[in-house]
């Protein structure tokens, strides 16, 4: 299967993360710095989804910097709230260990919103492709 992608410039930048829409259903979430991932946090991000794409979208996660989730984001993450604009998410994550750690937390939790874990984009944008129409 053959991916294109287009890249456009940032939809919207802040000093913790930057959102580009890759294409009618698709965005890029790169987060930008090591943080505490605070539920509002994500809220500002999941509004910020919401504003640049109406209906349902996939989200890919870039997150090459230290992340430490708090409880609330976790709650959110898994909120049938969520579930009703996020239709999948891969989590790009440089760390081996935090990879299989993700993958088997979405194996137990069995989160709402369909999502796993890779090590590069490339492997993400694939197992994303049939969600979003690539």
């Amino acid at each position: 299967m053959r991916m294109c992608i287009t890249f456009t410039p940032p939809m919207a930048h802040t000093l913790n993360f930057e959102l580009t829409q890759l294409s009618p259903s698709l965005i890029r979430c790169e987060i930008l710095r090591d943080l505490l991932f605070t539920e509002a946090i994500a809220r500002e991000i999941y509004d910020d989804c919401n504003a640049l794409i109406n209906g349902k979208y996939c989200i890919l996660w870039a997150m090459k910097k230290n992340l430490t989730p708090d409880k609330g984001v976790m709650s959110f993450f898994a909120s049938k709230e969520r579930s009703k604009r996020v239709n999948a998410e891969a989590f790009c994550m440089d760390s081996h260990a935090l990879k299989l750690t993700a993958n088997f937390y979405f194996r137990i939790k069995k989160p709402v919103v369909r999502g796993k874990a890779f090590e590069n984009e490339a492997d993400a944008l694939h197992w994303l492709s049939p969600s979003v129409g690539l």
